[in-house]
């Protein structure tokens, strides 16, 4: 007998089945990808911060109609279309900063969008809420925001802009104005026999009083920082 190995019978070649197949074909998807690069951003994505902050110009009528009819249930309705309004002053800044999609035109309209809400709802509310400290409230808030708004227009023209931006002050001004409109809008659906009603008018209230304490505030420290442009 031959002492010689006997040659072994050729292996069939491995073929992937079952998991190892996903995870070839989850690889070559990979690397595909990262050689492709990253995907082009759709164009609608660059447009949702802008489109947020636009829709609270949107809610300004509907509110404003709802408010003065007479349809049962006015304040629930005016009081969750406000608060989506807010939702959408948190979210579009939030959404651009994430997105990389902050522009020139969104740092304009958001605060624009802001002004023109919380103006036409004090003055909305100053049909219901009449008193004096009401009013007064309504009148110095509007006030101060058309004074701010020229102030930022003539910094603007001096090439200064920048000493009159919106700082800290103006957002904590900002949010005790919505959440204090909000609480107005609600107050009348709750019941007069109800002890919450008393502790969201004063809540209501003192929102109120802070929120025209904090813009009367920073209007003056606008003015302060722009003093060298107006009478240098």
């Amino acid at each position: 007998a031959s002492l010689r190995p006997q040659a072994l019978p050729a292996r069939a070649p491995l073929v992937p089945t079952g998991a190892n197949w996903l995870r070839s074909a989850g690889r070559a998807r990979g690397a595909a990808a990262m050689a492709e690069g990253p995907r082009p951003m759709p164009a609608f994505v660059r447009h949702i911060p802008n489109a947020l902050s636009l829709s609270r110009i949107l809610f300004v009528p509907v509110v404003c109609v709802l408010w003065l009819s007479a349809l049962p249930h006015r304040a629930e309705w005016c009081a969750a279309l406000f608060g989506v309004a807010t939702l959408t002053d948190l979210f579009d800044g939030l959404i651009a900063r994430r997105l990389g999609v902050v522009s020139r035109f969104g740092a304009f309209l958001d605060p624009v969008t802001d002004k023109l809400l919380v103006c036409s709802c004090l003055v909305l509310l100053s049909s219901t809420y009449t008193s004096l400290a009401f009013m007064a409230c309504t009148i110095t808030v509007v006030a101060r925001e058309i004074a701010v708004s020229a102030l930022r227009e003539w910094m603007a023209q001096c090439g200064k802009r920048d000493d009159v931006q919106v700082g800290t002050l103006g957002k904590y001004k900002t949010a005790s104005q919505l959440a204090a409109i909000w609480l107005f809008f609600a107050l009348p659906a709750i019941p007069a026999e109800s002890a919450l009603g008393p502790v969201v008018s004063g809540v209501a209230d003192a929102l109120l009083y802070t929120s025209t304490a904090l813009s009367s505030l920073s209007m003056v420290l606008y003015f302060r920082a722009a003093r060298d442009s107006l009478f240098g």
